[in-house]
C-alpha cells in the first residue's frame, strides 16, 4: 500500500522506500511473506532516473498545435515519465534473429549517455545471427559488435542453445542496479 500524498510524488522501480509495518493481528500460521506486508511513508532520494518525455515530439501534429498553441504544445514534451530510478547501467540486449535496427541501438545508446548510465551491450541469440547478406548495413550483426567494444562499451554475447556468455553475463550484472530494454 502506498499512502495518499506518496501517490502524486510516485513509486518506479528502483525507488528506495521507507516502510511502516502493517498492523496484521495475529500471524500465527502466517505463510513467511505476511510479514514483509506494510505501507509506504516516504521514498528515498533518487540517485538517477531514467524519464522519457510524457508525449513524443515525433507523436505531435498540427491538429496539437492548433488545438493548444506552440508555447503550451512545448510543455507537452517537456515533461517526464520517470520509468525507473536508481539504476546505474543500461543492459541493451540486442538479438541475432530478428536482427536489431542500427539506429534503435543508437537511440539506446544515447538514452544510456544522457542519464549517466553505463551501458551493457547483450547480443541474445549469438548463435543465430544473421550475416550482411540477410541483412544489410542498417542491421547490427555480430562482426558489428568490434566498434562498439573498440569504443569501451562491453558486450557480452549469449546463447541459451549454446550455453554461452551467461556466466559473463552474470559477472557483469553481479552488484550493479541495471534497467533492461531492447530485444527479447
Amino acid at each position: 500500500a502506498i499512502t495518499p500524498n506518496l501517490k502524486e510524488i510516485g513509486i518506479v522501480t528502483g525507488d528506495r522506500v521507507v516502510m511502516k509495518a502493517a498492523l496484521t493481528g495475529d500471524m500465527a500460521g502466517a505463510d513467511a511473506t505476511a510479514s514483509l506486508r506494510g505501507v509506504i511513508t516516504s521514498r528515498l532520494v533518487r540517485n538517477s532516473v531514467l524519464a522519457r518525455p510524457v508525449k513524443a515530439l515525433a507523436d505531435l501534429n498540427t491538429d496539437d498545435l492548433d488545438a493548444v498553441g506552440g508555447e503550451r504544445l512545448l510543455d507537452l514534451t517537456r515533461g517526464r515519465k520517470v520509468m525507473c530510478a536508481n539504476a546505474d547501467q543500461m543492459v541493451i540486449v540486442l538479438s541475432g534473429r530478428p536482427a536489431c535496427p542500427a539506429l534503435l541501438l543508437d537511440t539506446y545508446l544515447v538514452a544510456a549517455s544522457t542519464h549517466a548510465l553505463q551501458p551493457l551491450l547483450v547480443f541474445n541469440k549469438c548463435d543465430l545471427a544473421p550475416d550482411q547478406a540477410e541483412t544489410g548495413s542498417s542491421w547490427i550483426r555480430r562482426e558489428d559488435l568490434e566498434c562498439y567494444r573498440k569504443l569501451g562499451i562491453p558486450v557480452v554475447e549469449t546463447s541459451t542453445l549454446e550455453d554461452q556468455g551467461l556466466d559473463h553475463l552474470a559477472r557483469e550484472l553481479a552488484n550493479r542496479t541495471s534497467i533492461m530494454v531492447g530485444q527479447s
